[in-house]
């Protein structure tokens, strides 16, 4: 579609999601976009479309509230959104004086079930005019542990109770949005583009440049992919978060999230310079094989999605695999258990190949380095941070 050769068409791109597959990058970096796109400059308009975060009062937040675990927020789905959320979206592209409107909003693939993101479709179908095409973008993330893995690295980071909380959530849910999200797109005469969110399958290895390159494919014009990317969420060496982990767990309960954050971040690059001068190699995030293992055969009976020269993995939840999900805990490594739904455990069982003196030797060092960023006491915290 060459929509700027057309002066009377506009296209609308709806990143849908999925989570843990580069959402908060892709916001990043059209919330930090000028527009300045080599003569583009206001052909394209990013919305920042409100998130379900500060519009549902029913999700739970990161700041640990009564020590709820951060992934308690299935309650979430197959809930009615708010219809000012889909209205201000409705209004904001209606009103857009450019030729292309992109918004992204993960919320709408996790969290919206069938009946629910059916009426936001047909309140964006019905309301928008036809001269504004819709394409829908998400990504789906493969194998099952691939995504077990991104939550566990997300819950050890922000979770301030020792023992982390990941949930074990039945892996069908890529099937089940692909398959709601094609079908709605057939019904109303949307454009649907799913991708799959892996490093060998993203061009240039990086989701935000694939996204670019998505919509330069939909256009029919090359521009965007030579803009520079924003690499947000970057992964912190196993090593380093778990000795992050063992030096401010005293303090986590006293600090807000983006203070926690923060800290992590200072606490990451001291530790990872610190390694790279002992010439220590930094390591991957590997799960440990009994529990990829256990991950694996829930997983087991799968058939493959093929679309657009990419893969969605299905998965069929068979009466046999789910009883058998009831006995499966023996096959869990020492340290972690099943808890209403959640593997729960310290983060040491849930990895494999962790030098432990190397971390011994990384946690003496930040235990220091933690001390050195304390200002002053204060009444309730045994430290108050000051970042630099």
């Amino acid at each position: 579609m060459d929509i700027f050769r057309d002066s009377t068409r506009k296209l609308f791109i709806l990143h849908i999601g999925m989570g843990k597959c580069g959402s908060s990058s892709i916001q990043t970096f059209f919330n930090s976009w000028n527009g300045n796109t080599q003569g583009f400059r206001q052909e394209i308009e990013y919305i920042a479309y409100p998130d379900a975060i500060d519009l549902n009062p029913i999700i739970i937040d990161y700041l640990d509230i009564a020590n709820v675990p951060p992934y308690i927020i299935e309650i979430t789905k197959n809930q009615p959104l708010d219809t000012s959320v889909t209205q201000y979206l409705i209004q904001r592209v209606v009103n857009s004086q450019s030729k292309v409107i992109i918004a992204s909003a993960e919320f709408i693939a996790w969290f919206l079930g069938d009946q629910e993101s059916d009426a936001f479709v047909t309140a964006l179908r019905h309301s928008l005019p036809d001269i504004i095409e819709i394409a829908v973008l998400c990504y789906f993330r493969q194998p099952a542990s691939s995504r077990f893995l991104s939550l566990l690295q997300e819950d050890a980071k922000y979770n301030s109770k020792i023992a982390l909380y990941v949930p074990d959530w039945p892996y069908s849910e890529n099937v089940e949005v692909y398959k709601r999200w094609k079908q709605l797109c057939g019904v109303y005469n949307l454009s649907w583009k799913p991708r799959l969110f892996n490093k060998r399958s993203l061009i240039k290895e990086d989701v935000v440049a694939d996204f670019l390159s998505s919509i330069e494919a939909m256009l029919g014009v090359k521009f965007l992919s030579l803009l520079n990317a924003v690499i947000v969420n970057k992964s912190i060496d196993p090593v380093v978060l778990l000795s992050i982990r063992r030096v401010i767990s005293p303090y986590l309960n006293y600090l807000t999230f983006d203070r926690r954050s923060e800290i992590i971040e200072k606490l990451s690059i001291l530790a990872t310079q610190y390694l790279y001068d002992k010439g220590c190699t930094l390591q991957k995030w590997c799960l440990h094989p009994a529990l990829e293992q256990h991950i694996n055969y829930v997983c087991q009976e799968e058939e493959e999605l093929c679309f657009e020269n990419y893969q969605v993995m299905k998965t069929h939840q068979s009466d046999d695999i789910l009883q058998d999900r009831l006995t499966l805990d023996s096959s869990l490594p020492p340290g972690i258990i099943r808890q209403n739904g959640y593997l729960t455990g310290e983060l040491e069982a849930f990895l494999w190949g962790i030098d432990e003196a190397v971390v011994e030797d990384l946690t003496l060092y930040l235990e220091t380095a933690i001390i050195e960023m304390a200002s002053y006491w204060y009444v309730g915290c045994p430290l108050t941070f000051v970042i630099d």
